[in-house]
Formats: C-alpha cells, sequence, structure tokens
C-alpha cells in the first residue's frame, strides 16, 4: 500500500553545558531571538524540502523546536504514523552517558514500531 512520507528535524537550540550555566543567572542560553530562530526554522525546512523534491520523493517536511527524541516521539502520535525512521550515530562510552541517547529513548517511547539507520563511515 501507499504512505505518507514525513521527514521531521528538530532546532534544539539548548546545549546542556552552556544552557544551563546561562539560564542559571537568569539569561537565555544563546544570543539568539525569536525571528534568528525562526529564520532557522524556515532554511531547515527548506533544505528537507530541496531535498525531497531532488530525490523525486513526495512528503512533508516539519521542523519543530526541542530535544530530537520528544519532537521525533510526539510527532509520530500526532500524525498516527506506523512506522518511525530514525538515523543514529551511534554514540558509546562516555559521550553517550553523558548527551543519553536519541536512538534509545526513541526506541522505548514510540507509539510506533522504529527502524534505526546508522550513517556508515566512508
Amino acid at each position: 500500500t501507499k504512505g505518507d512520507l514525513t521527514i521531521v528535524h528538530s532546532l534544539d537550540l539548548v546545549w546542556p553545558a552552556a544552557g544551563v550555566a546561562s539560564m542559571a543567572l537568569g539569561g537565555s542560553p544563546f544570543n539568539i531571538s525569536d525571528e534568528q530562530v525562526r529564520t532557522l526554522e524556515d532554511l531547515a525546512r527548506q533544505r528537507l524540502a530541496d531535498a525531497l523534491k531532488q530525490l523525486h520523493i513526495q512528503g512533508q517536511a516539519f521542523v519543530t523546536r526541542g530535544p530530537a527524541e520528544i519532537a521525533l516521539i510526539e510527532t509520530a502520535a500526532h500524525l498516527k504514523a506506523d512506522l518511525l525512521v530514525v538515523g543514529t550515530v551511534g554514540r558509546t562510552g562516555l559521550r553517550r552517558l553523558l548527551l543519553g541517547s536519541v536512538a534509545g529513548t526513541v526506541v522505548t517511547e514510540a507509539p510506533c514500531s522504529v527502524l534505526m539507520v546508522r550513517r556508515h563511515p566512508g
């Protein structure tokens, strides 16, 4: 059967170290305006749409704000997705412990089946 394709990209503009320190002092984690964030969202949305067009694939592109795992899980639930395909960088060891695993969270929390795709080096 034919299905719909939706590409989701999340702009997570809070980096743990810089964001926490800055917010603890009452500031913003970045010196970036809402207008600049909207511009980033528009650019990301356009790049996704261009990629779909270049590959001759029909689909829609969503750009959200916040952590990728939350964006993916919430979008999959909202769209009542049958399958969620997620790219993974395969962090291990200390980096995974400190930064967490988007893939791990999505696999355990997604409301649908999940297919993980790891990028091959090269």
